[in-house]
Formats: C-alpha cells, structure tokens, sequence
C-alpha cells in the first residue's frame, strides 16, 4: 500500500511552484519592459531623426528661385511677381526666438512657373521649452499672414531645439585700386606708365613687340599665396586697334594675367584675357578671374603682373591700358563662428550654414540628440 502526499509535502510544493513562478513571471515583465522601453526610445529616436531630416530639406530649399536684396540687416527679397523668381514680400530666411521662420518654393505646383499664391509656402518652427513641445506653423502664399497662422504640434518631449548660424569670414582684399598707384615692381620688354586720375590709376604700357614683355605691379615685397585658398582677380583693361589687330596684333595665347615670380618668371597661377577697346564710350572690358594657386613657385613672393607678345611685328604703336585693379583673398565657404541669436545688423549674405541641434527626453529621462548642419546654398542676394 502507497502512502499518499502529505499536507506539508503539498505545502512546499506549492510554495516552490510559486516562487517559481513569480520568478518566471518578474523575469516576463523585466523582458517586456525593457522591450517597451527600447521600443520607445528607437521610436523616439526616429521620430527625432525624421523630425531633423524634414526642417533639413525646408532649410535646403529656403529661398529657392527667389531673387532677394539685403535690407535693414535682414535678407529679405522684393514682391513676388507672377511668372517670375524675385521673391516674394518678407524675409524667406530669419531666426525668431526658440526657433526659425523661412519660406520655400514648390516648383512642382504649376509646371516652373511662378504663382505667387500656389507656390510659396511660409513655414516657422517654434520650440515651448515649458511644454517641451516644438510647433509647425505653415502658411501658403505671398499675402497670408502668418502671425495669424495656428501652431499646429510637430514634435513632443523636446528637450532643446537650437539653430546655430554660420558666418563667413570676411574675405582679405590684398590688393585695391589706391595700393597699386606706384607698385610697379618691374617691366621688362615694354613701358609702362602709371597715370594718377583722382582715386583711379591707369597702367599704360607701349613698345610691345614679338618678343615677351611683361610688368609687375605689387604693394611691398610680393604676396604669399595660400594653395588652399582662392584669390579673385579684377580689373579693367582696354587697348588700341594696333594692339588688337587679327594679324600683326598681340597673340591671344600668350596675353596673360595673374601671379608671377620676379622678373616675370610666369608660374600655373594665370589665365588668359582680352582687353577692350578704348575707342568710345564704355569701351574698357572688366575682366574677373578666381585663381586657385598650385604649388608652382608657391614658396617665393609673387606679384601680380601682365605678360604677352605681339603675332608679328606691327607698323602701329600697340598699346594696352589696365586700371581699377583689385585682387581678393576670398573666404566664401569657411565658417569663422556660430551664433546663435543674430543681431538685426548682421550681414546676412555672411551667412553660409545653419546648425539644427533637436534633442527630446525619454520616459526615464535620457536625451536623445540629433544635429545636422545645413548649407544655405540660396541664403545669397545674388542668386
């Protein structure tokens, strides 16, 4: 005869189920927790990310098509004529408090060609650092005010909603018309003869033949260029009707501007040009020409000269005149500082990038920060 369970067997048999169970069951819920919280904060993280990713693409297209002219310290463009790119009545690119207001152009709503009241969108984001909810406000066309506009939620649990601004460094003008009145360093081969007219001196050269002249002008002891920097050269240049004879007139191919060694040793730092015509009015030709230094010669002072030689000898006295020289160290595309909060004089044309810094809070108060830096390719007066 089998003897059955005891009560106290039954009792601890219970009470291990039991703790084993619990321990299954707290292991279950710690699972699923942790499941729950990864699943929202990769959620979050998205959202932020998308959030990010979409004022991104409305920053890049800020200003699209849009002529525009900086006035009263705040790039802002003229009225949106039908059918045409000059913009639209307000600023298309400002930063307001805790946040940013610009209007973009949607090319795709009548086929390329600009309607004032389908096309362009004004959008602000606004970030409520009490309710840490950051707002969309959008509205459509050139004549809505969107002051009036309802704030309509875009993103929750945001931490921080920061957009830094970019500013270009002011470029270096190494050399102006008032610096190059009496740098003639050399000519060899022709005559030059600086002429003073007020503010503008005039660089006359004759006795050009079919052999090589060429001239040196430069304030003090020569440049030192920089080969990761992009100098702009400008001028304005007319020459007579023996100097610009097809035949017997200077040849095209050796007529060159530019960055040369001393004695007029040319290096890979020049380019070609043609002069105007001094006969009439407004006959002067400006020339403009970005030159991105090589390593030729770099390590000598350079001088900005002319160089070139007439096709054959002419019965006529070529001559060639330079004047309204500049030359500029240009440093469009280097960021000097971020800001913030820009004043109302700021040089908006200076402003090349926007920084978006979004961060959001998870439910057991981790950040979650996204950022992006942005290019404002049409955050420029001249476009």
């Amino acid at each position: 005869m089998r003897r059955g369970i005891t009560l106290i067997e039954l009792l601890v048999a219970m009470v291990i189920s039991g703790i084993v169970a619990f321990m299954v069951l707290a292991m279950f819920r710690g699972e699923s927790k942790n499941y729950t919280q990864m699943r929202s904060r990769v959620r979050l993280q998205s959202d932020a990310r998308e959030a990010v990713r979409i004022i991104e693409e409305e920053l890049n297209n800020a200003g699209y098509r849009m002529g525009a002219s900086v006035t009263g310290g705040v790039l802002s463009s003229t009225e949106c004529i039908d059918g045409g790119y000059t913009g639209f009545n307000g600023a298309f690119f400002k930063p307001i408090t805790n946040g940013v207001e610009y209007t973009v152009y949607d090319p795709y709503q009548s086929a390329g060609v600009l309607n004032c009241t389908d096309d362009l969108q004004r959008i602000r984001y606004t970030w409520d650092p009490t309710d840490s909810i950051l707002f969309r406000r959008w509205v459509k066309g050139k004549d809505t005010d969107i002051d009036a506009a309802e704030d309509v939620p875009f993103m929750e649990h945001v931490a921080a909603f920061v957009i830094e601004y970019g500013v270009y460094r002011d470029n270096t003008i190494l050399m102006n018309e008032a610096q190059s009145g009496a740098a003639v360093v050399s000519a060899s081969g022709i005559s030059v003869t600086p002429v003073n007219s007020g503010a503008t001196w005039t660089f006359t050269s004759t006795g050009w033949t079919t052999g090589t002249g060429a001239f040196l002008l430069n304030p003090g002891a020569g440049f030192t260029l920089d080969t990761n920097a992009t100098y702009r050269v400008r001028f304005q240049s007319f020459a007579n009707e023996a100097f610009l004879d097809a035949t017997t007139g200077i040849d095209p191919a050796t007529l060159k501007a530019g960055f040369f060694l001393t004695g007029g040793v040319a290096t890979k730092n020049v380019f070609t040009f043609r002069p105007g015509t001094s006969s009439g009015a407004g006959g002067a030709r400006t020339v403009q020409f970005d030159l991105n230094p090589s390593s030729d010669g770099i390590a000598n002072p350079m001088y900005f000269g002319i160089t070139g030689k007439l096709a054959s000898a002419s019965s006529g006295t070529p001559s060639m005149g330079i004047s309204g020289i500049q030359i500029t160290k240009l440093n469009h595309g280097k960021i000097d500082t971020w800001i913030t909060n820009p004043a109302a004089t700021q040089d908006w044309s200076k402003i090349g990038a926007a920084r978006i810094t979004l961060s959001v809070r998870g439910k057991n108060g981790e950040i979650i920060t996204h950022s992006r830096t942005v290019v404002l390719i049409n955050n420029d007066p001249r476009i």
